[in-house]
């Protein structure tokens, strides 16, 4: 029995997901992976990357390691572009545990020859060793073909070319310890019109799974200064990080209508008495949005999310009247105090946390990190939607 490699697209081909996106499973200590470039990770045909292959990397990624996954998707036709390098330095890649680089047939044969692509993989590597943690693992994938001739299938010339390209993408690779790899041959062939099934998108994702896992675990184990997780609980700088959130195009007081449904989610399904999507902007804590039509603005020294933003995961308080990070904040007191709070930062896409994402109680609770994993599938939808909403007028990236 054959594998179906291809399916047409059940809508009109120029369909395609959001260009900057995340794509996030909920899980302990989730592991946090970079895809990058233009090919296959483009979508084409779907409305969402949780339905392409970043969705797919995920779920599966998620189900080897028993961990969340924090999986960003930047679409970049062209990842050797200077002003794709350019974009790469502003994302903070020494957070990320892997970048997964997806190369692009056609920007491949716009250099024209073999040297200059030479150099200009060599300008990605290099980028790439400056920019990431020692210790993270990266991964380009050749680009597959694209320009079929009779049949379906690639002519020769186009073949012989493809083939130089990726010997010098090997040999580049191997210089600078990178690791190069080509997607299984169920999908190296790509025709115009016509977008990988989801068997297809199971077998790539396999694939690079079987690449990323084994380091993965090898990663958790070091508890180094310089490693991926270390970086991401440091506190971010504060003057990049309100560039950052000034990019986002946040303001007090604009209310959307999909926050407010998430937001008023997270309250039902926490049972919690009130849920909110805090800003943590200079001196001051606002709601972008609320399950309290009055939610007032608060002093950022006072802000419970003040708390949450200063590292990644989930900040837990039971009794804010029992823990020492709360003791004599005014907010645990009065007719309407905080006792219970959880919640979980709200990332820009090069990394800066600007807010959180919270559920409050005014009696103390006792509840435990594992069942608040929901709140992070929460937390992920609200970037998304806050991603989509701030480049929807952009054409690429453009991070601070």
């Amino acid at each position: 029995m054959s594998i179906p490699t291809f399916r047409l697209p059940e809508t009109t081909p120029a369909l395609a997901p959001d260009r900057v996106a995340a794509v996030r499973r909920s899980g302990w200590q989730p592991h946090r992976v970079l895809m990058l470039g233009g090919g296959v990770l483009r979508g084409l045909g779907l409305r969402s990357h949780n339905l392409g292959l970043p969705g797919h990397v995920a779920d599966q990624l998620s189900a080897r390691t028993g961990r969340g996954v924090d999986l960003d998707v930047i679409v970049e036709d062209d990842p050797t572009a200077a002003r794709a390098l350019e974009g790469v330095r502003g994302l903070r890649l020494r957070r990320y545990d892997a970048i997964v680089v997806f190369l692009d047939a056609e920007a491949a044969r716009s250099c024209g020859r073999p040297d200059r692509w030479r150099r200009r993989i060599e300008q990605l590597c290099n980028t790439l060793q400056d920019e990431c943690a020692t210790e993270a693992t990266i991964v380009i994938y050749d680009a597959p073909c694209e320009d079929t001739g009779m049949l379906g299938l690639p002519s020769r010339r186009v073949r012989t070319t493809i083939d130089k390209m990726a010997a010098e993408v090997a040999a580049v690779s191997f210089l600078f310890g990178v690791t190069f790899d080509s997607l299984p041959s169920a999908g190296t062939r790509m025709t115009m019109g016509i977008v990988p099934s989801a068997t297809t998108y199971a077998i790539w994702a396999d694939a690079i799974v079987n690449r990323l896992h084994p380091r993965l675990r090898a990663l958790e184990a070091r508890s180094t200064p310089d490693t991926p997780r270390a970086f991401r609980n440091r506190p971010d700088p504060e003057r990049p990080r309100m560039r950052a959130l000034a990019q986002m195009r946040l303001r007090p007081n604009h209310r959307d209508s999909l926050l407010d449904y998430i937001v008023t989610q997270a309250k039902v399904t926490f049972r919690a008495d009130a849920a909110h999507l805090n800003i943590i902007d200079g001196d001051l804590q606002w709601a972008q949005a609320s399950t309290d039509a009055e939610a007032a603005e608060v002093s950022r020294e006072f802000a419970f999310c003040n708390q949450t933003i200063q590292a990644d995961g989930l900040t837990l308080v039971n009794d804010a009247q029992r823990d020492p990070r709360f003791r004599g904040n005014p907010l645990t007191e009065g007719p309407d105090p905080i006792r219970f709070y959880a919640g979980y930062p709200i990332h820009t896409w090069d990394g800066y946390r600007i807010g959180a994402l919270c559920i409050i109680g005014s009696t103390p609770r006792s509840m435990l990190e594992s069942e608040l994993l929901p709140l992070q599938d929460f937390a992920g939808r609200v970037e998304q939607e806050l991603w989509a909403t701030a480049l929807r007028e952009r054409p690429a990236l453009q991070p601070s």
